[in-house]
């Protein structure tokens, strides 16, 4: 699946989602759904959703929920809350989609089922915990009394 791109008012780009740099990637119904982690400085990384429309192509914008904020989207039945169902028609322009009650509960399905993956996934992307990483400050060699490593650890 294409990556969305969404453009400055100069043409070039100011986010992309989707592709290699997201968690996972899926279509359902006439919607990408797109697992990330996103920070607009790049300190402050939440795990989200974004949603896009298949068929919208690249007129469209993305709805974006991150993990902090899903419980104001989504009860904990899994029903969707008074607040979700009014963001969610409020995005079906954005995703170049009619008002409508059907549009809105096929969104508000793809929300649902996208829920539980958004909860599970990890807190932090593993390029950000390689690039955060540090230089071992000891190692440790655990040797048998001939001198045999048994264990190497670096801490």
């Amino acid at each position: 699946m294409e990556p969305l791109r969404i453009l400055g008012p100069m043409g070039d780009d100011q986010f992309r989602f989707g592709g290699d740099t997201a968690y996972s990637q899926r279509q359902v119904k006439d919607y990408i759904v797109s697992l990330e982690w996103y920070g607009p400085t790049g300190k402050a990384v939440d795990a989200c959703v974004v949603i896009w429309s298949a068929r919208a192509g690249i007129d469209s914008g993305a709805w974006v929920i991150g993990r902090k904020r899903i419980a104001a989207y989504v009860d904990s039945n899994m029903r969707p809350t008074p607040y979700g169902l009014l963001e969610a028609n409020a995005a079906l322009p954005i995703l170049g989609r009619i008002e409508s009650k059907h549009e809105l509960h096929a969104l508000m399905d793809v929300l649902l089922g996208a829920v539980d993956d958004l909860v599970h996934m990890p807190a932090v992307p593993l390029w950000a915990r390689r690039r955060a990483s540090t230089d071992a400050f000891w190692e440790v060699e655990h040797k048998d009394i001939n001198g045999k490593t048994l264990h190497e650890a670096a801490v």
